[in-house]
């Protein structure tokens, strides 16, 4: 009888609760149905990019999930991919000038040049986000670039003593270097302060090297016994469109089974790949970038150019080089785990 009059008790309070949880659901329901209703305007954000390939997707994946998370506005892409061809680049550079376009993300140095020189010429006010260039290595600083055109930029450093060092210590045996350049790039003075950076990195450590400076990089290499006596390691440059043509130097080092260090992880066919670029955390930053340029209406040359720099991260290819040397940097690798992030694959996997 007494569990009877609780209950009876307790019953309106529990239909109050009931009618008050039912009239919150309903009130968040219609507020959602409006804002589904409403008008909203849709941004149209151009990707200028190299290729569809891994490191890219790696930082657009995010970038993209992040704004379509956090931004109050739709939004459709125009993926621009230009294989790193000059004349295909500034094509796809002149049809986003003439576009309805509200922002371009550059994905790298060569994007960001092509589209800087672009916007500079027509005098157009797109918006440009630089995503992933290395730090100080793009041909027109961005000081001088704000001056003429709208953009910011999300960089990562060429850390270049960094990679050397890592190098020593994964294969202490090396002491001769080949460093392989195009020679359209040679008068670069990105190209000079690089090779500054790297020879002064090897001169550290007794390291010798050799410069090769190659003409005609996109038919061949121009590898020979005589050029490749006594070396012990290839270094690809990073910037200078070298790595496009990684995969076929790699290939051509095997025959005369020297190895390659590459400053980009993505190739399978190298031996060695060491970077410090973040790819996510570079992707949530030009997001939240993106999202202040486009919705909060902010001039991008009013933020700070923002380099982002992460733990060396190696890729490690043993079957690409000798199994005496493979299992030697395995083993060094190892007792370096704790200060970078490793990966050992075999056939690209």
């Amino acid at each position: 009888m007494n569990n009877i009059l609780i209950y009876l008790h307790i019953l309106p309070v529990i239909w109050i609760l009931a009618l008050i949880l039912i009239g919150i659901k309903i009130k968040r329901l219609s507020a959602t149905c409006r804002y589904l209703q409403e008008k909203r305007k849709r941004i149209v954000i151009a990707i200028m990019m190299p290729d569809v390939i891994q490191v890219v997707q790696e930082a657009l994946r995010p970038l993209i999930a992040y704004i379509k998370k956090y931004a109050s506005f739709e939004f459709e892409t125009l993926e621009c991919i230009h294989g790193l061809n000059r004349d295909r680049a500034e094509k796809w550079g002149q049809f986003i000038s003439e576009s309805k376009v509200d922002l371009i993300l550059a994905l790298g140095k060569f994007s960001t040049e092509v589209m800087y020189n672009t916007m500079k010429t027509a005098h157009t006010k797109i918006p440009i986000l630089s995503i992933g260039s290395a730090s100080g290595h793009v041909e027109t600083s961005f000081e001088t670039m704000q001056q003429h055109t709208q953009i910011t930029g999300v960089v990562t450093p060429m850390d270049w003593p960094a990679k050397i060092n890592l190098l020593k210590k994964i294969l202490p045996h090396v002491k001769n270097v080949l460093i392989v350049f195009r020679s359209i790039d040679e008068i670069s003075h990105n190209n000079l302060k690089e090779k500054n950076l790297i020879t002064t990195s090897l001169r550290k450590y007794h390291i010798t090297w050799k410069m090769h400076h190659v003409p005609k990089i996109e038919k061949s290499t121009e590898l020979t016994p005589q050029l490749l006596e006594n070396v012990d390691i290839i270094i690809l440059s990073l910037s200078s469109e070298v790595l496009k043509f990684a995969s076929r130097i790699a290939l051509e080092a095997q025959k005369f089974n020297i190895p390659i260090l590459s400053p980009d992880i993505t190739c399978p066919d190298v031996f060695l790949g060491i970077s410090e670029c973040p790819e996510r955390a570079i992707g949530i930053q030009s997001a939240q970038y993106a999202i202040e340029i486009l919705e909060d209406n902010k001039c991008p040359n009013s933020l700070p150019l923002k380099e982002i720099k992460d733990r060396e991260k190696i890729v490690l290819y043993p079957h690409n080089t000798s199994p005496m040397v493979a299992t030697t940097a395995i083993g060094n690798l190892l007792t370096q785990s704790n200060i970078i992030k490793l990966s050992i694959r075999e056939n690209g996997e």
